[in-house]
């Protein structure tokens, strides 16, 4: 069982991810913290070490850990709706863990499938935590 800032956010107990719990969070309005980013889209497959991801990993991993959610918009911090995130498939699912452990030094990143953070299925489109 999953535990994570968004369960915290919405005072739900430990469960996994579905999309009820994304689209409670979007009618909620619930605001990033520390440890729950929200991100319109997924970063570029090429140069993605060079994007704000890696960066964004290591911040999450040097304070405790947390949650980042691609395929939600956001204003002022607060979640406002869900939207395509871009294609997730399994080779851009390796770039981003390699990135990621690249990133965090010693590694730390969580090793399950799917992802911690991103909930979507490899080729499937949409919104999800990553």
């Amino acid at each position: 069982m999953s535990f994570t800032a968004l369960h915290r956010a919405l005072g739900v107990a430990p469960g996994p991810w579905t999309e009820d719990l994304l689209d409670a969070a979007v009618a909620a309005g619930v605001t990033e913290t520390s440890d729950l980013d929200w991100k319109t889209e997924l970063p570029p497959a090429k140069g993605l070490s060079q994007t704000d991801f890696p960066k964004d990993v290591a911040a999450m991993a040097n304070s405790g850990g947390g949650v980042i959610i691609f395929g939600v918009r956001e204003s002022q911090k607060a979640a406002t709706e869900r939207v395509d995130a871009g294609e997730f498939t399994e080779v851009y699912e390796r770039s981003l863990r390699s990135v990621a452990i690249t990133a965090i030094s010693p590694a730390g990143v969580r090793a399950e499938r799917p992802l911690p953070w991103f909930r979507g299925k490899p080729g499937r489109r949409g919104g999800g935590p990553f």
